[in-house]
């Protein structure tokens, strides 16, 4: 369980305690263990990774920023496991991606920092990513905004692993 000891409790204020429940039927009681006890509904965890350029530990609500409010962000949080403790594979935008996606240092997969808009190359093909990883236990899996590993089709996310892709393939102020 995640606690928060920063200023971001004053910001998001926890939730208030649920009720009691009324009591149950004995018969009621027992068809409805299963369920209460979580067994029914165990299962793989659901990952939601968030990656982002630019963004400092403390621009989000969750982790005490003074004014930037954050709620969505914040209930992930909360109601998940926060690991934040990370560096980064690369100070730049595709080394840092590729290093995320196979856990490798990215001049060992053949990235240089930066893909331009202008390029014919991407991540290796040979690699795999995290993506490829969890389809293969099963998983579904998807990305949203900027890819920044390749923009010829061989390379985006649809053959990369990824079920769904909504973004964009290199960063927006390049033109291209």
């Amino acid at each position: 369980e995640y606690r928060c000891t920063s200023s971001a409790e004053s910001i998001v204020p926890p939730l208030p305690p649920l009720p009691p429940l009324p009591p149950l039927p004995p018969l009621l009681l027992l068809l409805l263990l299963p369920l209460l006890s979580g067994g029914a509904l165990a299962g793989p965890p659901n990952v939601v990774l968030l990656f982002v350029d630019d963004l400092g530990y403390g621009d989000v609500g969750f982790n005490g920023h003074p004014t930037t409010r954050t709620p969505h962000i914040d209930a992930l949080a909360y109601g998940g496991k926060i690991l934040s403790g990370w560096y980064s594979g690369c100070p730049v935008c595709s080394g840092s991606r590729a290093a995320l996606m196979t856990g490798r240092q990215y001049a060992r997969v053949g990235v240089p920092g930066v893909f331009g808009p202008t390029g014919s190359t991407g991540l290796p093909l040979n690699e795999t990513t995290v993506a490829d990883l969890l389809k293969r236990a099963g998983d579904r899996t998807a990305i949203v905004g900027k890819w920044h590993l390749g923009q010829r089709e061989m390379f985006l996310p649809g053959r990369r692993g990824f079920d769904e892709y909504l973004g964009i393939p290199y960063s927006d102020d390049m033109g291209g």
